[in-house]
């Protein structure tokens, strides 16, 4: 009988405890709940924390509006392919943190695709944009459905571009253009023509991390820890995720600004709640 008497007690009043450790662990919707129910959840903080959970959910649409109407407009300064980079990488990084990585893992396979484009963009072939194109297809209702991106056909073969060289020399005349574009095309692109000794190796040593640890962890109920990673794949999380950080370096994601976006929002939510700064 009692229990609505002491919550009464700490509406208003705010655990920074609490609230650092929802910001640590980038637990946006949890905050805003506890913020709301503290009637401490200001039409900023609101935003802020909605930006927050946006990137992480890699919502780039949605964090681009709240951006400019935070005036944080160094997040939409990045095309949108480094953007969906950026965020995925921080969403990465939230899992490497709190050891889950079982879906750090899995999620490689989307993050590597933008990331190996990203580097072949910018040390091999400025326009590969233009080889590459969404596929839209209608479900039984008649639907338009976003199904992944293809290989242009007609561009790939216009020409001896580099793409064509690389599928001549893995598939002959056999290439299938109904598969989508995947991580191991794009690592046979860089391996046959960057002149980039360390980017070669390092998508050598990625892709073999995908093939051994990440599909089977995608297509598998599997434990994973650090042993189960060094038995199969050689090398120690530690070391993955250092290599993984020197490829996305190549590919261009260097905005510390970008890399370091939720120290920025996480300041600016304890500063609109007159707490200390996070350490």
């Amino acid at each position: 009988m009692n229990m609505p008497q002491k919550h009464s007690e700490f509406v208003g009043s705010i655990n920074q405890p609490l609230v650092t450790h929802m910001l640590q662990y980038r637990q946006y919707l949890p905050l805003r709940n506890y913020l709301q129910a503290s009637s401490k959840l200001t039409p900023r903080l609101d935003r802020l924390i909605q930006l927050g959970e946006a990137i992480l959910q890699n919502n780039i649409d949605q964090v681009n509006q709240l951006a400019d109407s935070l005036n944080l407009h160094y997040i939409t300064k990045p095309t949108r392919l480094q953007q969906r980079a950026y965020f995925y990488l921080e969403y990465m990084q939230l899992q490497f943190s709190r050891k889950e990585y079982g879906d750090y893992f899995r999620a490689l396979s989307p993050l590597l695709v933008d990331v190996l484009r990203l580097v072949i963009e910018r040390n091999i072939m400025p326009q590969l944009n233009e080889f590459i194109v969404p596929i839209v297809k209608e479900n039984d209702e008649g639907v338009g459905i976003y199904r992944g991106l293809q290989w242009k056909q007609s561009r790939v073969e216009s020409s001896d571009n580099i793409i064509n060289q690389t599928f001549h020399k893995y598939y002959g005349d056999r290439f299938n253009y109904d598969h989508y574009v995947s991580s191991s095309h794009l690592n046979k692109i860089i391996d046959d023509h960057t002149i980039d000794e360390e980017i070669r190796n390092l998508t050598i040593q990625i892709r073999h991390v995908e093939k051994l640890v990440r599909n089977i962890a995608a297509h598998e109920i599997v434990y994973i820890d650090e042993a189960f990673v060094k038995h199969r794949s050689g090398m120690t999380i530690t070391d993955f995720k250092n290599c993984l950080e020197v490829l996305t370096n190549k590919a261009g994601l260097t905005n510390q600004k970008i890399l370091e976006v939720f120290i920025d929002i996480n300041q600016q939510i304890m500063q609109e709640l007159d707490l200390e700064q996070l350490k």
